[in-house]
Order: structure tokens, then C-alpha cells, then sequence
């Protein structure tokens, strides 16, 4: 799938709705599909884009163990902000 850009930033999703062709997707209306996904599948259990961020986090640094890399992933300015989202992870690992 290309990537799209609007005024210098990369988005992933565009949004079908019919104000909003050729714009990138809000982040309600990720948030509500991915409830609705959640409830398609018969699934009870709490999950959010954040929930979603924290998981890729978790599982890109397993995969590649590069803070700096991972920081650069998540657009985060400081560090500390990345370790953040793995700061879980890295005590289950110690």
C-alpha cells in the first residue's frame, strides 16, 4: 500500500468518507473501527489505538532491540518518552 502525503507528513490510511476522500484518516475514526473490529470478532477485551501503539512498540523492539531506532518509529522527541511505552516490557525481560 503507498504511502500518502499531505503538507510534508506521511499518513498510512485514507479516509473513504465522502467529505473527506483524499485526506487521512481522524483518529476517531481509527478508534471506532477498531472497537467495532473488537466487537465483530465476539472479542471482551479493552483495546484503543494507544493500546495498538504500545503493542507495536513492545514488539518492534523485541524484534530489533534499537531504543533509538524504535524512537524514531514512534516520531518521539526524547527518549525518555519511547521508554515509556516499553518501560513494561523491560521489567518483564530483567
Amino acid at each position: 500500500m503507498p504511502l500518502s502525503q499531505i503538507a510534508g507528513k506521511i499518513y498510512v490510511w485514507e479516509s473513504h468518507d465522502r467529505r473527506r476522500i483524499g485526506k487521512p484518516l481522524t483518529r476517531q475514526a481509527v478508534w471506532y473501527a477498531i472497537k467495532k473490529a473488537v466487537k465483530d470478532a465476539g472479542l471482551d477485551i479493552n483495546v484503543s489505538p494507544h493500546s495498538m501503539r504500545k503493542a507495536f512498540a513492545e514488539n518492534e523492539y523485541l524484534k530489533h532491540r534499537s531504543l533509538k531506532g524504535l524512537q524514531s518509529k514512534l516520531a518521539h522527541t526524547h527518549l525518555d518518552t519511547t521508554l515509556i511505552y516499553i518501560m513494561g516490557l523491560l521489567e518483564e525481560l530483567s
